[in-house]
């Protein structure tokens, strides 16, 4: 990353009173695996955490497509705020979970079919069922066999979508998930921005859904897209170890 960006981070962070900073999970704050459940928390995101959590004036939010209890068990510090379903789900500090959208589910039965039926079809496949959204792994499939189930698996959820209004289909790396159209990550963003004044916001994401958190806020607010696909944050950084390094030199020792 560009050092007078770095410089100007570093500045506008030192001198912020209010600081609100969103980070997402996979991909971001963690570097992927072969199965979610190995993505665990590493010392170096562990020094980020509690590097940003110690200090009163930040608002840490945690936004991520997983589901509550992983992130609360990779999260115990109680003044963090986490986000998880891509922003179905808050838990804010001191409180307890609470949905960010109404939605009825009774969608999932026939959509775990089409799921399991791809799944049988395709070794290394699994499905992941969360409480308001579907997901389907395939980064430990064979590239030509996923690459013909899935454009198959497709046509069979976009046939679905026809008879369930509210749904919509995300495409993130190495995995395809089912979900409602009401609420996404930039939409509980905006929430938190108007519960209270911030003169420093801050956001780092990798995939398409992180989109929605960059378009939500403000035009000063420093956006990071880790990877080199077009994204509509501000900055980039190529490779997920970068963030490390970016929070060291935010934070020295």
């Amino acid at each position: 990353m560009d050092h007078n960006y770095v410089n100007t981070l570093r500045e506008a962070y030192g001198k912020a009173n209010a600081r609100l900073i969103f980070l997402d999970y996979d991909g971001t704050l963690i570097p992927f695996a072969n199965l979610p459940e190995h993505a665990v928390m590493n010392g170096k995101a562990e020094k980020i955490i509690t590097s940003l959590t110690n200090d009163h004036k930040n608002k840490v939010v945690i936004i991520s497509g997983r589901g509550r209890e992983f992130l609360e068990c990779q999260f115990k510090k109680p003044n963090i705020t986490l986000i998880a379903e891509h922003g179905f789900f808050i838990k804010e500090f001191k409180k307890g979970w609470i949905a960010n959208a109404a939605m009825e589910l009774t969608w999932k039965q026939e959509a775990i079919s089409i799921l399991k039926y791809f799944t049988d079809k395709c070794n290394g496949a699994f499905m992941e069922e969360k409480f308001a959204s579907l997901a389907w792994h395939y980064r430990n499939v064979e590239p030509d066999l996923a690459k013909e189930n899935l454009a198959e698996l497709k046509k069979a959820l976009h046939e679905f979508l026809r008879n369930n209004a509210g749904l919509q289909i995300l495409e993130g790396k190495k995995v395809l998930e089912i979900k409602g159209t009401l609420y996404n990550k930039g939409t509980v963003a905006s929430r938190l921005l108007k519960k209270s004044h911030f003169d420093f916001v801050m956001a780092v994401g990798d995939d398409k859904t992180d989109e929605d958190l960059f378009k939500a806020l403000p035009h000063h607010a420093f956006t990071i897209k880790i990877g080199i696909n077009q994204s509509a944050a501000r900055f980039k950084l190529r490779k997920q170890e970068q963030l490390y390094d970016l929070f060291l030199e935010l934070f020295p020792a």
